[in-house]
């Protein structure tokens, strides 16, 4: 290609003067360089594109099309602030309401909501925002606290494509104000639009928080064996498990996570938890002390729980004094956290 170049270059000087040999050699030189970094755009070879275009910015600086390139492949990269001087470099030489918009954009990746809203805030009325733009004009603006004008944002965008990423938008607004009706509606919509299985597996944790285990434990069934669920999800699942008394269901899970997380104190003591329900009480106490003894050795604090079912494991093991003495643990603890231990376990 290059071999080819120089021949075309070549064969085209040859019947021009000084002054336009020197601009038909430039332009053909932009031209190459500018193909030959979309060409890596394209194939997502973005640093060796970000090479051709920057050489191509200096063969002809005041082409628009190269800044924006520049300033996309860096994107692709996640280097928003190189991202953001090309961008401002295509600005001065067209500021147009699509560059302003991906400039508001850059600027809520890298956390300057004020200069993002205000970006977003400038466009026409008429202009529409892609779906990135949209959604990261509504987290800069949900991070501002303008939770309302950010749902009027994202609705705003639903009637004109309703993507399952508006959806997943609004419940999470919902799940951050606890309003879990809510947060099952909008991802129940999501669903809807893209049945992707990190979806189904927070619907299985809004049907587990609602107390819907049976469909809390369909949603969990339906994605385990190929999604990794985070401690939350793996947990409410337990305790869905454990609701519906499906306690060996639950036990092998938990076992399975433990084999790739051996000192999650929260895996070991949803275990003795289990265990206690199972009136496995000999087997439950060993595993409630290794819990407190990861507690003493870190931040966690879930001895106010430990204590309390080492009482009840005792108590129903017929060893009352030493009931007796786990339940005032208990009960100190509680006291020195003013019940708010770390645990989302019911006294039962």
């Amino acid at each position: 290609m290059k071999k080819i170049f120089i021949i075309v270059i070549l064969i085209l000087l040859m019947g021009c003067g000084p002054d336009m040999a020197g601009k038909t050699y430039l332009k053909l030189r932009f031209e190459y360089l500018f193909v030959q970094g979309v060409d890596c755009y394209d194939s997502k070879e973005y640093n060796k594109a970000i090479g051709f275009f920057v050489k191509a910015s200096q063969t002809n600086p005041n082409n628009e099309e190269v800044y924006l390139y520049i300033s996309a492949s860096n994107r692709e990269l996640e280097q928003y602030k190189e991202a953001l001087v090309a961008l401002e470099m295509a600005i001065q030489i067209n500021p147009i309401d699509d560059n302003i918009a991906r400039r508001g954009l850059i600027y809520a990746r890298i956390g300057e909501d004020d200069n993002s809203i205000k970006d977003f805030q400038s466009l026409s009325k008429d202009h529409n925002l892609d779906k990135a733009q949209t959604l990261n004009y509504a987290w800069a603006l949900s991070r501002k606290k303008f939770h309302k004008k950010a749902l009027d944002v994202i609705d705003k965008a639903i009637d004109i494509d309703p993507i399952h990423q508006y959806y997943f938008f609004k419940y999470q607004y919902f799940i951050g104000i606890n309003d879990y009706e809510e947060a099952l509606i909008e991802i129940n919509k999501a669903i809807l639009q893209s049945p992707l299985d990190d979806y189904i597996a927070r619907r299985g944790s809004i049907y587990s928080v609602l107390y819907e285990s049976e469909k809390a434990i369909n949603d969990y069934q339906a994605v385990y064996d190929r999604f990794p669920l985070n401690d939350s999800q793996l947990s409410n699942y337990f305790g869905a498990l454990s609701e519906k008394e499906r306690y060996e269901e639950a036990l092998e899970i938990i076992n399975f996570a433990l084999l790739t997380d051996s000192l999650n104190v929260r895996y070991i003591l949803e275990k003795g938890i289990i265990c206690s329900y199972m009136k496995n009480f000999e087997d439950a106490i060993p595993i409630f002390r290794k819990t407190l003894e990861i507690v003493n050795n870190s931040n966690i604090d879930y001895s106010t729980v430990c204590y309390y079912f080492l009482s009840t494991c005792y108590y129903r093991l017929d060893d009352y004094e030493v009931a007796l003495i786990e339940i005032d643990l208990c009960l100190n603890k509680y006291n020195q956290n003013k019940g708010n231990y770390s645990g989302s376990f019911i006294f039962d």
